[in-house]
């Protein structure tokens, strides 16, 4: 029997669709079909854990072209899923850069509403790794930022090592 990779295709479709409305409808070329399915396809092999955190940015670039990132978040890693994209039709694979958790060297935290105990009750925040870089999360449109807050303590436990 052949040895699942990946937390499973479909669930990774699944995942990338909900993690941005223009994905399932609209007039957006940059968010068709095909790119869906290709994102989902490197997120299905990279990453082997249920996401905690997905969600998907569009970078505007010239001349009709941009850039896409799929960012997931896992219990012990961060894929981010690049790939560009240009009204003249191609099609290139997505690229896959997972970053280890147990790298992770600092949080910084943008709190927007904050909590009876002084906590964010929804923030952007970035994630610094020990080889000086950093991705932000919660800054894509529609995310939902108190699910970061919720993440928080998690996230703040691996700096405890």
């Amino acid at each position: 029997m052949a040895q699942q990779h990946g937390f499973g295709y479909d669930a990774a479709v699944r995942a990338v669709e909900a993690s941005d409305p223009r994905w399932t409808g609209g007039p957006d070329p940059q968010f068709d079909r095909r790119a869906l399915l290709r994102f989902a396809h490197a997120l299905a092999f990279a990453v082997e854990e249920t996401p905690r955190w997905i969600e998907t940015v569009a970078y505007p670039g010239l001349a009709d072209t941009a850039e896409l990132e799929v960012r997931v978040l896992t219990a012990s890693v961060l894929a981010v899923v690049t790939t560009p994209w240009s009204a003249g039709g191609d099609d290139p694979e997505p690229t896959v850069k997972l970053r280890p958790l147990r790298l992770l060297n600092a949080i910084e935290v943008d709190g927007f509403v904050y909590d009876g105990d002084g906590l964010p009750a929804g923030c952007t925040i970035t994630l610094l790794f020990e080889d000086a870089t950093g991705v932000r999360l919660g800054a894509a449109a529609g995310a939902d930022r108190t699910v970061l807050a919720t993440m928080l303590p998690a996230l703040r436990a691996l700096l405890i090592r």
